[in-house]
């Protein structure tokens, strides 16, 4: 027989795998110290339980933030209400108003400027300028700053039309409509000024032009003044002759070379280009003096002059002609080409005329289209803006603090949830205990048979088959009486007989005795006895608790005797468990082990206590009682590991007060998984 195995629960030993599935001991020195069975047990375990689809940790942390969703709400709605009244502080109503202004091009553009076209987005640029701004904010009223002035001011070109939009967008109405015609006009006054500008320079140009055309044209006058007077001399002369063949042939070359430019003109422009009117106009001087000429040949003609004086005459007449041809032909030329300036100085003239007119009255590139009236105010409300920044600050008080709720949430150490449970001691959770104080007694009754069914699951082959079974935990005060107390009343319903044993610290250590107080007082609450056993003399009492090691059948004899008792409790005192004691506390459980349908439930000390150890090495079956928010993770490792090296067989742990998933609670059909275990 084994030292931890009781002779009246050697059937446990032989039981099936499959019904002594959870009775293993974890390993956490990561060595092989797991009991034989503790992978089929473990299979068991894992089949017959259903895991949720998502992590229980990701629940977990989702019931942290369900469970305070008030302190979101309220962090939500105090950001955000600041939010919103620092956005009522920041922002005010804003108010814009739209002036149009419209491309103008004037008909003597042209004729000044060359075609040189400045697109809007120039003139929008334009319009920005430094130059403009301070012009206008000292106008303005009530006074402006140019930089105020720039920051509210918008121009927007239209892509499909010439139309120029000036926006003006600020937070008081008043002068807004004023303010936005002023810079219209100072707008279209830059442009005014620009094209001056432009035309100023162009003037300069021309009129030098003029001038030089003038020297040329006298320069040609006074050559031809000289020609003529010595042509003059020579017509004075009896032999002259007007007749100048060769001028008139040279004539009227010209003229066709003339003809055929105003044809390939006329083939590219129109009447109205200047290089066409001068060509039109050197066809008619050349006509003009083609025409002198030919009538002054046909006037001066010989008629009838023959024979040898006739010959004689021409004879001496052919020099003369010829020097007379060749100064005709230099006068044409000349008179061409002071005609040729002439023509240009004309057009130059009308250039530097209209330049001039530019210069006194630009009509400027834009003028106003559409001006701003009081009735094309825009009023642009805060109250959107200032929603949504207080949305946001809610969202961000909202995230904060569920930050915050996670953050602290992660760095607990204690032992809260069943997944806190399952991750730290790496044992199956029998079952879980709520709030006792929130449940009525036909609630706790349920909630113990289930237990007991779970607990009897896990350990018995049999569900009338007794067992042995010792209850721990960290510390003192995490309810090991409650449950005890609770299993009995459970077991005793079933049927069976109870023997509860409290046992309690040596009085090497007061202060956990201290904290334990008296668990007879507390297991007495609601145990069956017989009625007389409350007028029982404390002496029994005392003589059996004395006893209760030595003479182990005193107690067997009130729990099958004559006059049976269906729960009997034992509170141990704080002895010292030498080895003589571990010995009697051994052969006291196998005595009372050979007990037909007897449940032991054994209250050891807490697992600091190295009491508790002693008297665990040979209770066969132990429970670890967590309860919620009080035990530490680390030491709660550290004292299961020391069980662990005491080859003590941890079959489970029991949750109290065990917080209930409000996810799981409100939504039962898809999470009802979360728990894992019977309530």
């Amino acid at each position: 027989m084994s030292d931890r195995t009781p002779s009246g629960f050697a059937p446990l030993a032989a039981r099936p795998p499959a019904a002594a599935g959870p009775n293993r001991r974890p390993d956490f020195t990561g060595g092989g110290g797991a009991q034989p069975g503790y992978a089929a047990a473990a299979a068991v375990w894992a089949a017959t339980e259903s895991a949720p689809a998502v992590s229980p940790e990701f629940w977990a942390l989702v019931d942290v933030v369900w469970r305070r969703w008030w302190w979101i709400a309220l962090s939500a709605g105090v950001l955000g209400l600041a939010a919103f009244l620092a956005g009522l502080k920041i922002w005010h109503n804003a108010y814009s108003v739209e002036v149009e202004l419209i491309r103008y091009d004037s008909p003597n553009t042209q004729e000044v400027f060359p075609p040189r076209p400045t697109s809007a987005q120039t003139f929008a640029a334009v319009m920005k300028s430094p130059e403009v701004l301070e012009r206008v904010s000292a106008k303005a009223n009530p006074p402006l700053s140019a930089d105020d002035l720039d920051a509210s001011l918008k121009l927007v070109p239209d892509r499909n039309s010439d139309l120029l939009t000036i926006l003006l967008k600020r937070d008081r109405r008043q002068g807004l409509v004023e303010l936005a015609n002023l810079y219209a006009r100072e707008a279209v006054r830059l442009t005014q000024v620009i094209q001056a500008n432009a035309a100023a320079e162009v003037n300069v140009y021309l009129t030098s032009q003029l001038a030089e055309v003038d020297k040329q044209i006298a320069a040609l006058r006074e050559k031809l003044g000289d020609q003529q007077f010595a042509a003059n001399e020579d017509a004075q002369s009896p032999s002259f002759a007007p007749v100048r063949p060769v001028t008139i042939e040279r004539l009227q070359e010209n003229l066709a070379a003339a003809r055929d430019a105003l044809s390939d003109l006329l083939g590219k422009f129109t009447e109205a280009m200047p290089s066409v009117q001068y060509q039109r106009a050197k066809i008619a001087s050349l006509e003009k003096q083609l025409a002198e000429l030919m009538g002054r040949a046909a006037t001066n003609s010989p008629a009838g002059n023959h024979g040898a004086a006739g010959d004689a005459t021409a004879s001496a007449r052919l020099p003369l002609e010829s020097d007379l041809a060749h100064q005709a032909a230099d006068d044409l030329e000349a008179r061409g080409q002071i005609q040729t300036l002439e023509n240009n100085r004309l057009l130059l003239a009308q250039r530097q005329r209209a330049a001039q007119l530019f210069v006194n009255e630009p009509p400027g590139y834009y003028r106003l289209f559409s001006p701003a009236t009081a009735k094309d105010v825009v009023v642009h409300r805060r109250i959107l803006k200032v929603a949504f920044l207080g949305i946001f600050g809610g969202v961000v008080g909202a995230l904060l603090t569920i930050s915050a709720l996670l953050l602290v949430e992660v760095l607990d150490n204690r032992l809260k949830t069943v997944a806190d449970v399952a991750r730290v001691t790496h044992l199956p959770l029998i079952a879980g205990l709520g709030n006792l104080r929130q449940m009525d007694p036909t609630a706790r009754n349920r909630w113990a048979f289930r237990t007991w069914t779970a607990l009897q699951h896990r350990l018995c082959a049999s569900p009338n088959q007794g067992l042995i079974c010792g209850i721990t935990s960290a510390q003192a005060g995490e309810g090991r009486s409650t449950w005890l107390n609770l299993l009995a009343q459970a077991a005793s319903q079933r049927g069976f007989r109870v023997l509860t044993i409290a046992t309690r610290p040596s009085a090497a250590h007061p202060a956990t005795a201290d904290q334990l107080g008296d668990h007879s007082g507390q297991v007495a609450q609601g145990v069956a006895q017989r009625p007389d056993a409350a007028t029982a003399p404390n002496t029994d009492s005392e003589a059996l608790t004395t006893n209760v090691l030595a003479s182990p059948a005193e107690v067997a004899q009130r729990l099958v005797g004559p006059d049976p008792q269906p729960h009997v409790h034992i509170p141990l005192p704080g002895w010292v468990w030498n080895l003589k004691r571990r010995q009697q506390w051994k052969s006291a459980l196998n005595h009372w082990g050979r007990i037909n349908n007897l449940v032991i439930l054994v209250e050891l000390p807490p697992a600091c206590m190295p009491e508790a150890v002693l008297l665990a090495e040979n209770v066969p079956n132990l429970l670890w009682l967590i309860d919620s928010g009080s035990s530490s993770a680390s030491e709660t490792r550290a004292q299961l590991e020391t069980l662990s090296h005491s080859r003590c067989n941890l079959v489970g742990a029991l949750l109290n007060h065990e917080p209930a998933s409000t996810v799981a609670n409100r939504f039962p059909r898809w999470f009802a998984g979360l728990n894992g275990h019977p309530h």
